[in-house]
């Protein structure tokens, strides 16, 4: 990720692409580290690792039709699935081709993917 425009409601991948959201969560491990980039500091930008935060983030989800989640690891691909079965549209952004392929290795990275598109 280069860059969150809360603003527009955009974040801006490395490559240049811009996707489009209704709201943002930055999963970026088990501790909720905010990528020195723009936007990533903004008060609209969440960041989920108690149950204060889960139930921040679903509140926020409520009335939105979509949500970008940045960040592939356990917690965000569990939001993700969250935010899923809640009815939005999710997209998950990271840096790996499939998520967790480092630490789970290429099979569990599809696994983990299917579940994803599936959900």
């Amino acid at each position: 990720m280069a860059a969150v425009d809360c603003d527009a409601k955009t974040v801006t991948t490395t490559s240049g692409e811009v996707i489009s959201y209704a709201a943002c969560l930055l999963a970026t491990g088990s501790e909720p580290v905010r990528p020195p980039i723009p936007g990533a500091d903004h008060p609209d930008v969440l960041t989920l690792r108690s149950a204060a935060s889960a139930r921040r983030l679903r509140e926020r989800a409520q009335g939105v039709r979509s949500a970008i989640v940045v960040g592939a690891g356990f917690i965000g691909c569990e939001a993700a699935g969250s935010l899923s079965r809640l009815g939005l549209q999710v997209t998950v952004v990271c840096q790996e081709t499939t998520p967790q392929r480092t630490r789970l290795g290429y099979e569990a990275g599809h696994i983990l993917l299917h579940w994803l598109k599936s959900a």
